[in-house]
């Protein structure tokens, strides 16, 4: 019981005060992909924590190895009974009912979130396979429209998709940058980190926690990505890669575009004269979500280690 209320505690204080602790000026500065993994561990912790004290709430509430029949048996026994084994037997069903709520919930947003992305990316690649045409030079896809546009389509090995109007309006280490940026967003996941944050946010939308990494993880990963390309071609290709790409308004077909996401803030953050920190700088954010994940981790540790010794008398004489 104690286990569980400092995690619920945890898991409060968390959801509560990380967007504050995340936004603080110290951290504004610290490299994007920093910043990313930072919004990523916070929420993250916080449902591992809630998980962890459901499972410490229910394990020791009912016997080990317990079948639904004794289950049901046994708590029709104690009915009437001592008032202890009521408390526990209650707090077990509670919390399991809550835990079975939760995943639920989890599953049911997946549905909702994830299926019809998974669908709209199919129907998107097998559109491109048709209509556009690859360049190996390049690695990418071509299609003919009259809007700059760059963008990358996750899954399935990834693509990444330039418009003829973009190739013809990019100079070579524009072109360069833009291609770096957009595989950057495939080889570190980007795309999944954003739907993970979407479902946690639409799951449970009382959470503050999860509604400002929603809002902050589209921005962040754009400019973990600009790092990426801005590291091998250079700052200014990349904001004049931005201006280039980011003159034209009209619909997107991906939300991972090279120019779609906080782009004034992109391009200051390109040709500030101020140079980011470099990672051992930052690492004192690093070690504090470290803080907050590592007694999630070392409780789940102590409540697998107590159930497997709950459950050895049945296990060794059964």
């Amino acid at each position: 019981m104690t286990l569980a209320a400092v995690l619920l505690g945890l898991a409060v204080l968390t959801g509560a005060a990380g967007p504050r602790l995340l936004r603080s000026r110290r951290l504004a500065g610290a490299p994007a992909g920093l910043s990313v993994l930072l919004w990523v561990a916070l929420p993250v912790a916080l449902a591992v924590a809630v998980l962890v004290a459901g499972a410490a709430l229910v394990l020791p509430s009912f016997p080990a190895g317990v079948t639904v029949l004794e289950l049901v048996r046994l708590c029709a026994g104690v009915v009437g009974g001592h008032p202890s084994q009521q408390v526990t037997l209650a707090a077990g069903a509670i919390s399991a009912a809550a835990s079975v709520g939760v995943v639920g919930r989890l599953a049911w947003c997946a549905a909702h979130v994830w299926w019809p992305a998974h669908r709209h990316a199919r129907r998107h690649r097998q559109a491109l396979e048709l209509t556009a045409r690859r360049v190996p030079s390049l690695g990418a896809y071509v299609v003919e429209a009259d809007s700059p546009l760059a963008y990358c389509l996750p899954g399935s090995g990834g693509r990444v998709v330039l418009t003829s109007s973009a190739l013809d309006a990019l100079g070579d280490d524009e072109l360069h940058a833009v291609l770096a940026h957009e595989r950057a967003h495939l080889t570190q996941r980007h795309d999944k980190i954003l739907a993970g944050v979407v479902l946690l946010a639409r799951a449970f939308p009382f959470v503050p926690l999860f509604r400002a990494a929603q809002r902050e993880l589209p921005r962040l990963v754009e400019m973990a990505a600009d790092d990426v390309a801005a590291s091998a071609h250079g700052r200014f290709a990349v904001a004049s890669a931005l201006v280039t790409l980011a003159g034209d308004d009209t619909a997107r077909p991906a939300s991972l575009a090279a120019a779609t996401v906080a782009v004034r803030d992109r391009f200051d953050r390109l040709l500030s004269a101020e140079q980011t920190p470099t990672l051992p700088a930052a690492a004192y954010w690093l070690a504090g979500t470290l803080t907050v994940a590592a007694p999630v981790l070392i409780s789940a540790a102590l409540v697998a280690v107590g159930a497997y010794f709950h459950a050895c008398p049945f296990v060794l004489y059964h």
